[in-house]
């Protein structure tokens, strides 16, 4: 589970790791990290990170947008 975690968080990181950031978004999975931001953010930022998830989650340039937060 430890693994899991650390693996969604890199997915939402900026660092060279090996590997492509943003997957998880892009394959619209519900992470842990994504879980933790949706319920401490406001709700303006709620409603366009769901927007972003369902309905632009193929817009490379969004999607870094919403890796930032």
């Amino acid at each position: 589970m430890a693994f899991q975690i650390k693996d969604d968080l890199f997915d939402y990181g900026n660092e060279a790791i090996g590997k492509p950031t943003g997957i998880d978004i892009k394959e619209q999975k519900m992470t842990l990290p994504l879980i933790h931001v949706l319920n401490t953010c406001t709700s303006k930022d709620k409603k366009w990170l769901i927007n972003s998830i369902k309905n632009h989650n193929k817009d490379k340039k969004r999607v870094k947008s919403y890796l930032l937060l």
